[in-house]
C-alpha cells in the first residue's frame, strides 16, 4: 500500500510539501515555505514525516515548493535529493533570498531557531544534490523516477514515480503550465505513458479572471509618452524574464519607444544570468545592453523608465515596495500587476487599488498614479486541467495547491462530471491518503474515513519500570510487550475499553517535543502499537515541557492544534485516551471531546477501572456564538501595528473575550482557549451554511 501524507501546501498555496511513504521508503516532493507565516508555522509540518527520509524530490525553485530544503537536508542529512540541472543553478539564489526574509522576521518577532541553516548554506549541500535530466529515468529503492518538463518556469518539473513492487504509478505535476509561456516550452503529455494516480495543482480551479484593464502595451505608452516611468512588481523567477520578454515584443511592435530604458532590480538581475546561461540566444533580450540591472534607489528620482522589480506581492523591505512609494503620487507615472485577480500574487494590486491612500508601515501615501493588471500567469487553466487529465488517464486524482477554497470544490465537480476516475482533495492539512492497486486496479480511501486512537502521552512507563538513564529501549519494549497493563497508563486505558470500541486502524500519540522523557515514551509506544499491527504515528509538540510560561504561550495552543488536526483527519467514530500527560492537555482534551462530540477515556486512580465519557448527543453551539465583528476585534489586537494600538483594543474588550488572547513581550497571540473557540466558531459558521441537522 502506498500512503499520501499532505505535510504542506494541501488546502492553501504556501509550504508545499507532500509524502509518499511505502514499505519502509519515504519520498518527499518539494519542500516549501510560506512568506505569510512566521516561525515554524512558515514550514511544512516536518515532524509528521518521522525519521529516515529516502529522498527529496523537487519539482522546481519557487520559494513555496523548495524554501524549506536548508532545514530538510539538515534534519535528514542522509536523504538523497533531486532536481533539474536548471533547478539546482538557482537553489543558491532562492536560499539567499529566503535568508533576507528570515533575518527581517528575526527582527520582528525574535531569532528563528532555524535561520543559520540558510546564511550556511553553500557547496557542501549543493554538492549533495543530484540533477535530474528531462526523460532520463533513475531508479531508486524500488522506483523508477523520471522527471519530465513542465512548463511553468525554467527547470520545473513533473515528477513520475513507478513503485515496481506495488505496480502503482504516480505523476507529481508540480506547478505546470499545459500551454507553456513566452519562454517556456509547453509539456508533452505523451511521453509520460499510463499512470495510475494523478497529483495536481489547481490554483486556477475555480477558472481564471480575463485581464478587465487596458491592454499592457497601450498602458506602458500613456505613461512614457508623459515622461512618467511604469514599476513591473514581478516574481525573480520566471515572471520577471516572461514580462521582459514582452516589452522587448511590444518594443518590436514599436508599441513602446525602442529608446526607452528597461531596468531590472532585485532577485530578477541574477536569475536573467542563469536564463542566458541555459537559454543563450533565445533570451538575447536579457543581454545587459537591453536591460540594465540596477538597485532601486539609484533611480528612484528618474522619469521616462520601466524597471520589473521583486517582490511580486510587493513585500516589505524588497525593491517594488521601495519604489512603489516613489511612483505612487506621481500621476503621470503607473504600476503594472502582472498576474491573475485570484492568485497569491495580486495582493499588491488589491492593498493600493482599495482606496486612495495607501499604507506602508507607519507612511500613508496618497495614490495619483495609475494601476493596470494582466494576466501573465505560468498554471494550467481549469479547462488545461481537465484536458490534462483527460489525456493522461488517472485512476483517482488528488488536488493540491489550490487558489482558493472553491478552486477545489469546482474543479472536482467538473472532472467527476466529464471522467471515470476518483477525485480527491485536502480539507486540511493533516489529511491522509491510501493507495491499493489489484487486479490492475487502484484504489484510494482518504485516512478520514478510518477510526483512530487519539493518545495523550506521559512518561508513565518510565515511573512504573523505575527505568534510570540511559534507558534501554529494547528492555522497556519487551516488559510492555509482556505486561502492557502494568506498566503503561495509556496503555493500561486502552486494553481496558471494550473491544469492539477500540478497535482501530491507527494509533496517533501526542507527546511533547522537548528530545527528552516524553518524546521518548512516545516512539516507544509507537514501536509497541507497531508491533501489535496497529499503524502508529508520533506527533510532537513544541512547548509542552516544564517551562510554565512557554506551556502557556505556546504548548497548550498547539496541543490544541495538534488535536483538532488529529480529530478532523479521522472519522467519528475515533476516540480519545486523555490518561498520558499534563493535567492541562487532559482538561483541554475532555473539553474538545465535548464539542466535537467524541468518545474520551481515562484510567481511574486506582489502575483497574476505564472511565469512558461518550459522545454528547447534541452540539454545544450556543457557547461560540460570537458575532465576526468582536472576531474582527481580536484579530485587530493580534495585527496592530503598534503595541499602543493593540493594548487601546484590548482594554475595550469585554471582560468575559480577554482569555481569549494573551500577550508575551510587546506581542498578542491566540491562548489555547482563543484557538479553540475559533476553530470552534468557523465550523459552527460551516454547519450553519451547510444547513446540516444535529442529533
Amino acid at each position: 500500500m502506498l500512503k499520501i501524507k499532505i505535510i504542506g501546501g494541501g488546502d492553501h498555496i504556501g509550504a508545499n510539501s507532500y509524502l509518499l511513504e511505502t514499505e519502509g521508503r519515504k519520498i518527499l516532493l518539494d519542500c516549501g515555505i510560506s512568506q505569510k507565516r512566521a516561525d515554524y508555522e512558515s514550514l511544512p509540518d516536518i515532524e509528521r514525516i518521522g525519521e529516515n527520509l529516502s529522498a527529496i524530490l523537487i519539482s522546481h525553485a519557487h520559494l513555496d515548493h523548495i524554501g524549506a530544503l536548508p532545514v530538510l537536508m539538515d534534519k535528514f542529512p542522509d536523504a538523497k535529493v533531486f532536481m533539474t540541472p536548471a533547478t539546482k543553478k538557482l537553489v543558491s539564489l532562492v536560499v539567499e533570498d529566503t535568508a533576507k526574509i528570515l533575518r527581517i522576521r528575526s527582527e520582528e518577532i525574535g531569532e528563528l531557531p532555524y535561520y543559520g541553516l540558510y546564511d550556511d548554506f553553500g557547496l557542501s549541500q549543493l554538492e549533495k544534490i543530484t540533477e535530474a535530466e528531462y526523460g532520463k529515468t533513475f531508479q531508486l529503492m524500488g522506483t523508477d523516477i523520471t522527471f519530465y518538463n513542465a512548463g511553468h518556469i525554467i527547470g520545473s518539473a513533473m515528477i513520475k514515480i513507478h513503485f515496481r513492487d506495488s505496480g502503482i504509478t504516480l505523476l507529481y505535476t508540480g506547478d505546470f503550465s499545459d500551454r507553456g509561456g513566452l519562454i517556456e516550452e509547453k509539456p508533452d503529455f505523451s511521453d509520460i505513458g499510463k499512470i495510475d494516480i494523478l497529483i495536481s495543482e489547481c490554483t486556477y480551479g475555480a477558472g481564471t479572471s480575463k485581464p478587465r484593464d487596458i491592454p499592457m502595451g497601450e498602458f506602458i505608452a500613456g505613461r512614457l509618452k508623459n515622461r512618467g516611468r511604469v514599476l513591473i512588481p514581478a516574481f525573480g523567477i520566471g515572471r520577471t524574464q516572461e514580462v521582459l520578454r514582452k516589452i522587448n515584443d511590444l518594443k518590436a511592435a514599436k508599441i513602446i519607444p525602442e529608446e526607452t530604458r528597461i531596468f531590472v532590480s532585485g532577485m530578477g538581475r541574477k536569475v536573467n544570468e542563469i536564463y542566458q546561461e541555459i537559454y543563450k540566444d533565445k533570451v538575447a533580450f536579457l543581454k545587459e545592453e537591453k536591460v540594465k540591472p540596477v538597485y532601486w534607489r539609484k533611480i528612484a528620482d528618474s522619469r521616462g523608465y520601466i524597471c520589473v522589480a521583486t517582490s511580486g506581492m510587493v513585500l516589505e523591505n524588497t525593491p517594488s515596495y521601495g519604489l512603489a512609494q516613489e511612483i505612487l503620487p506621481e500621476k503621470q507615472s503607473g504600476i503594472l500587476f502582472p498576474t491573475s485577480f485570484e492568485s497569491e500574487e495580486a495582493i499588491g494590486y488589491k492593498t493600493m487599488s482599495r482606496g486612495t491612500t495607501v499604507r506602508f508601515g507607519r507612511r500613508k501615501i496618497k495614490r495619483k498614479c495609475a494601476l493596470n493588471n494582466t494576466d501573465f500567469s505560468a498554471h494550467a487553466s481549469r479547462n488545461g486541467i481537465i484536458e490534462t487529465i483527460k489525456k493522461l488517464e488517472p485512476g483517482a486524482v488528488l488536488f493540491v495547491h489550490p487558489g482558493d477554497s472553491l478552486a477545489r470544490e469546482k474543479l472536482a465537480k467538473a472532472v467527476m462530471r466529464k471522467h471515470s476516475c476518483e477525485v480527491f482533495y485536502p480539507e486540511t492539512q493533516a489529511e491522509e491518503f491510501n493507495i491499493a492497486k489489484k487486479n490492475g486496479r487502484v484504489t484510494m480511501t482518504n485516512s478520514a474515513e478510518e477510526k483512530a486512537a487519539i493518545i495523550t502521552v506521559g512518561t508513565s512507563i518510565l515511573t512504573n519500570t523505575n527505568a534510570q538513564k540511559p534507558y534501554n529501549e529494547k528492555e522497556l519494549l519487551n516488559k510492555l510487550d509482556a505486561k502492557p497493563s502494568d506498566y503503561s497508563a495509556e496503555l493500561k486505558t486502552f486494553w481496558g475499553i471494550e473491544a469492539e470500541k477500540r478497535k482501530c486502524d491507527k494509533a496517533i500519540l501526542l507527546c511533547s517535543k522537548d528530545g527528552g522523557d516524553g518524546e521518548f515514551c512516545g516512539k516507544l509506544l509507537r514501536k509497541y502499537f507497531e508491533g501489535k499491527g496497529i499503524n502508529a504515528e508520533v506527533r510532537k509538540i513544541e512547548g509542552m515541557g516544564k517551562n510554565a510560561e512557554k506551556f502557556k504561550r505556546e504548548g497548550l495552543p498547539n496541543f490544541v492544534d495538534e488535536l483538532i488536526g488529529a480529530i478532523e483527519s479521522y472519522n467519528s467514530d475515533s476516540y480519545i485516551i486523555a490518561t498520558g500527560g499534563f493535567k492541562a492537555e487532559t482538561a483541554y482534551a475532555t473539553l474538545i471531546s465535548v464539542i466535537l462530540r467524541r468518545d474520551i477515556y481515562y484510567i481511574h486512580i486506582d489502575w483497574k477501572t476505564v472511565i469512558p465519557l461518550p459522545k454528547l448527543p447534541v452540539y454545544f453551539d450556543a457557547i461560540y456564538r460570537i458575532t465576526p465583528e468582536i472576531w474582527r476585534k481580536l484579530n485587530d489586537i493580534l495585527q496592530a501595528e503598534t503595541e499602543r494600538e493593540a493594548d487601546s483594543i484590548y482594554e475595550n474588550l469585554d471582560p468575559n473575550l480577554k482569555p481569549l488572547v494573551g500577550k508575551s513581550g510587546k506581542k498578542y497571540f491566540f491562548t489555547a482557549l482563543g484557538k479553540f473557540t475559533r476553530w470552534a466558531y468557523i465550523h459552527y459558521e460551516k454547519r450553519q451554511k451547510n444547513k446540516i441537522e444535529y442529533i
